[in-house]
């Protein structure tokens, strides 16, 4: 698998600019992250960070909104550790951002809401 996530990410590095790429990348590491241990490694090569930047990268795109929220609302079941990174790096805002902009979207507001309301919990 580890193999796998370095080849996701990889790609995510090296095709920023493409949204087919990053919500693509996003869709497989969702598979990934429902498993505990994959988040914990994951979270040490940076996927928060790369998730996060396709995110900004490619606001207006609901694939990408989608599939960024799916993985960032898997890291953050994972672990409190997990989570309170993702508070710290102000995932929030970008989850909140989503929000904003995909209000027609069901799917961007059930994950990324799910996603806010588990970082967000004591």
């Amino acid at each position: 698998r580890n193999g796998a996530a370095d080849k996701i990410l990889y790609a995510m590095d090296n095709h920023m600019k493409t949204h087919q790429v990053q919500s693509s990348a996003c869709n497989a590491l969702n598979h990934l992250t429902r498993n505990q241990n994959n988040c914990i490694t994951l979270m040490e090569k940076g996927i928060a960070k790369k998730i996060l930047l396709a995110m900004d990268k490619h606001k207006t795109n609901a694939d990408v909104q989608q599939n960024a929220c799916l993985v960032l609302r898997n890291l953050a079941w994972a672990s409190e550790s997990i989570k309170r990174q993702l508070y710290e790096m102000n995932v929030i805002v970008r989850l909140s951002r989503a929000v904003g902009t995909h209000k027609t979207n069901e799917d961007v507001q059930k994950y990324a809401k799910e996603a806010m309301q588990k970082i967000l919990s004591v």
